[in-house]
């Protein structure tokens, strides 16, 4: 069979995962079936030289000028190439362009959008065969927010990529070294456009520092320049306690993530919980939300706070601080909660998915 791949989840650059999803189960699909034959559809400015690449061929979108252009590219050139080349099904393309009644599959595996804002995605999920989510709360709220039949709906669990892994003491102690003074430190990796996740976990930073006289650091990831500036932290209390880091390369979150204390994971629409999927395969504490997904991603592997109230989260980072017992039994959980979590189990599973979407 034939499939298109639409191809705007790679970043330009290979070192930074911006779907893992798709990218992981995706370049395993040759490996699993041989007779797959796998087109990503790509813009020019995506660029061509990402590796997936070397598992299929490659199609770059060649709309003409203006809306006109792009009209008859989506109408009438995109629909011939796609019955020239025998495509059996379209994975994850943006728009409903289903012209000659291709099916589609759409994969929701990142942050949701909120319910007055659901009006895109229910349009682009309404002409879907099926769906794959990552979640169980993934589907739940696909079904009663986006209006998808459950009948459409698989749950895929999602994996960390396998740089996320524990590393010796040495090693955590360079990159605490690196990045947080030689301290021990608590790291939220934050997800593009929530400024307010980041202010939560600043003001349950605050309720630590203010009741634990401790040299601990907060690393938070993920921020570009205007959302750092956005944050003020010059009037913040313990701004030099504080250290804000860009969207990093995979080895290097992969590092720092192995390197902390614990996680905190303040409450998110994402069916995924990637940043706490990693901290479970690098054997790091979470401290998350009781909301959302989290629970049943992390399972007793993590610590709860009530969504919203960073007090109590505040005061879950002081229980992890203080009892090394339950550290250490939430470490030795993480080890076997992570176990449930593997791309190969994924992709095989998203694999026979593609025969009967």
């Amino acid at each position: 069979m034939s499939i298109l791949v639409y191809g705007s989840f790679l970043s330009r650059s290979a070192d930074i995962l911006t779907d893992d999803f798709l990218f992981e189960t995706v370049k395993r699909l040759p490996g699993i079936n041989p007779a797959a034959r796998v087109l990503f559809l790509v813009s020019a400015e995506t660029g061509l030289r990402h590796p997936l690449y070397e598992c299929g061929e490659t199609v770059v979108e060649a709309p003409g000028a203006g809306k006109a252009g792009r009209w008859w590219w989506s109408i009438k050139t995109l629909p011939a190439f796609l019955k020239q080349e025998q495509v059996n099904l379209a994975i994850s393309y943006p728009e409903n362009r289903n012209n000659n009644r291709i099916p589609l599959m759409m994969v929701v595996s990142e942050l949701l959008p909120s319910a007055k804002n659901a009006a895109a995605l229910t349009k682009k999920l309404a002409g879907a065969a099926a769906v794959v989510t990552t979640s169980n709360w993934g589907k739940t709220q696909l079904a009663s927010v986006f209006q998808v039949p459950e009948n459409k709906i698989t749950v895929i669990p999602a994996a960390a990529d396998t740089r996320f892994q524990p590393v010796e003491w040495d090693e955590k102690e360079a990159v605490k070294e690196k990045y947080a003074g030689g301290n021990e430190f608590f790291l939220f990796p934050c997800l593009p456009g929530h400024l307010q996740a980041v202010t939560e976990v600043l003001k349950a930073f605050s309720v630590f520092k203010k009741w634990q006289k401790s040299n601990m650091q907060l690393l938070v990831t993920g921020l570009g320049a205007e959302e750092q500036a956005a944050l003020k932290l010059d009037a913040y209390r313990f701004r030099a306690d504080v250290s804000l880091l860009p969207v990093l390369r995979t080895e290097e979150l992969a590092a720092i993530t192995a390197a902390a204390y614990g996680c905190v994971q303040p409450g998110l629409p994402d069916p995924a919980c990637m940043a706490a999927i990693r901290s479970l395969q690098c054997e790091i504490p979470v401290i998350a939300s009781s909301t959302g997904a989290f629970p049943e991603i992390c399972g007793a592997a993590a610590l709860y706070a009530e969504p919203g109230d960073f007090n109590d989260m505040g005061q879950k980072m002081i229980l992890l601080y203080k009892d090394e017992t339950l550290r250490r039994q939430l470490i030795a959980t993480a080890k076997t909660q992570k176990l449930l979590y593997n791309w190969d189990a994924s992709a095989a599973l998203f694999s026979s998915l593609l025969h009967h979407p």
